[in-house]
């Protein structure tokens, strides 16, 4: 039996094993297909498909639309993937044992925490769920936000995990790209460019991590207006003193907690455990802020440091979706007017000067003809 394989992270690729393509034409069937095959084997209601993709048509040719898409997908999908869709009734499903998505092959290996599935997780997030993907259905939108949220979450959990075990294992180099990545999917995490800085100053790369240090003030300045913490101070002085400066983290997890509750003890650098963040990294508290700070004891002043911070985050991240969604807008609207401006010129290509069939063109668009007016005013 042939298998489907669905490439979600970074945008959208359906092909075979063997590397072969699988072509859908439109961006309605592969939305379908995606938001489908996220839920394998789970039946979904025509209704609720068609809200989902033509919420703003009429209840009728929302299900018209619906029924046209899906052919197109079992179109597609014939042959030795006939099987990859099940349509019964009033229902949509996909058949799991016949698809393959790198998302969910993704959250398992996550689900595993060992550091093997950890680097193999790793590897699967190649970009944001359906990263690009374009659909002006507000519904859908909503949807495919908060799913690229909860899989970016869970991205830097995984990554945050990867790296401690990397760092541990004294995988220097392996440990710097992880962070790397780390601060790619989240710049403001002040802790790993701490743990940045260490990871080259131990290897030797003093200059590296000066500059870690000044891309980390930098960044904090611009995005929060915010100066570095003092831990982060400390460990650029001592780097640009010539000081070889203590390893980089020590960290173990809660008991019995989620996997997003994670704790990151105070590195042995001359800090007890109350005295301050320590380079606790990725963290993440009950799903709703990364916070390893937050676990320990914290002088007054280094809380309200951390809680300006948190809100700070939590502003830029508003502002990032804003903008996110009205880039998708604006070129959603760019498409549409240049639609409009090569109707307009073709109508204008084919009208003649024969009045009759102006005033005809006119009722054709907008239900009546033309105003005109005289040279003395009257209509």
């Amino acid at each position: 039996m042939a298998h489907l394989k669905l490439t979600l992270f970074g945008g959208f690729e359906a092909g075979l094993p063997s590397g072969a393509r699988v072509s859908l034409p439109t961006k309605k069937a592969q939305a379908l297909l995606a938001y489908c095959a996220l839920r394998p084997g789970q039946a979904h209601q025509r209704e609720k498909l068609a809200s989902l993709l033509w919420g703003d048509t009429e209840e009728g040719n929302a299900r018209n639309s619906l029924r046209q898409t899906l052919f197109v997908l079992r179109t597609a999908l014939r042959g030795s993937l006939s099987r990859t869709l099940r349509i019964a009734g009033d229902t949509v499903a996909t058949e799991p044992l016949t698809i393959d998505v790198d998302v969910l092959a993704f959250e398992r290996l996550a689900a595993e925490r060992t550091p093997q599935a950890l680097e193999q997780a790793a590897a699967l997030y190649r970009g944001d769920l359906l990263e690009g993907f374009i659909v002006d259905e507000e519904l859908f939108e909503q949807w495919l936000t908060e799913e690229r949220e909860r899989l970016r979450e869970l991205a830097i959990e995984v990554l945050a995990r990867l790296l401690r075990d990397q760092e541990a294992l004294e995988m220097t180099e392996a440990a710097v790209r992880t962070a790397r990545r780390l601060l790619a999917l989240d710049p403001l995490q002040e802790a790993v460019h701490r743990l940045l800085m260490r990871l080259h100053a131990q290897a030797g790369r003093r200059e590296a991590a000066i500059r870690q240090y000044e891309v980390c003030v930098g960044m904090l300045r611009r995005e929060l207006r915010l100066e570095p913490e003092p831990e982060t101070r400390q460990l650029y002085e001592k780097i640009q003193n010539g000081q070889r400066p203590a390893p980089a983290t020590a960290a173990r997890w809660i008991p019995d907690a989620g996997p997003q509750e994670i704790e990151a003890l105070t590195p042995p650098n001359g800090r007890d455990g109350a005295g301050g963040a320590g380079d606790g990294v990725g963290s993440r508290v009950h799903g709703e802020e990364r916070a390893g700070w937050a676990l320990s004891p914290q002088p007054a002043g280094v809380a309200e440091h951390h809680a300006r911070m948190l809100r700070a985050k939590i502003e830029c991240e508003r502002a990032r979706r804003l903008k996110e969604e009205t880039a998708a807008r604006t070129a959603f609207l760019r498409h549409a007017i240049a639609q409009n401006v090569k109707i307009v010129k073709a109508l204008q290509t084919v009208v003649r000067d024969d009045g009759s069939e102006r005033s005809l063109v006119a009722r054709e668009i907008s239900g009546d003809p033309p105003l005109s007016y005289s040279a003395t005013g009257s209509g």
